[in-house]
C-alpha cells in the first residue's frame, strides 16, 4: 500500500527498522541481527533481538546502558504512533 509520499509502514516496521539498525551498528557481525515480532492481546509489540553470541555484551553495555538507551528510543518512537513496544535481546536464532 502507498501513501502520498511513498510507502505505507505496517504498525511495527518503523519501529522495527530502527532496532536493526541500532544493533547492526553496535554488532561486530551485523549479518547476525535479526528481530522477530510479537503482539500481544492488548496490542504491545515485542521485539525479540538476535545477535551473535560474540555481540551480546557489545549490545546490552556496562550495566546495561546501551540497551536501556535502545529501549528509550524505541519507546519514544513507539509513543508517537500510540504504541506500546518492549524489547528482548538473546542469542538464540529466531525460529
Amino acid at each position: 500500500m502507498r501513501g502520498p509520499y511513498g510507502p505505507l509502514f505496517e504498525p511495527g516496521d518503523e519501529v522495527k527498522e530502527l532496532v536493526v539498525y541500532l544493533a547492526g551498528a553496535l554488532a561486530g557481525k551485523p549479518d547476525e541481527v535479526a528481530t522477530v515480532e510479537k503482539t500481544d492481546e492488548n496490542g504491545n509489540l515485542t521485539l525479540v533481538l538476535s545477535v551473535a553470541d560474540t555481540d551480546l555484551n557489545q549490545i546490552i553495555g556496562k550495566q546495561g546502558r546501551t540497551i536501556k538507551a535502545m529501549r528509550t528510543l524505541l519507546a519514544a518512537a513507539a509513543a508517537k504512533k500510540g504504541q506500546r513496544v518492549f524489547l528482548k535481546v538473546t542469542a538464540e536464532r529466531p525460529s
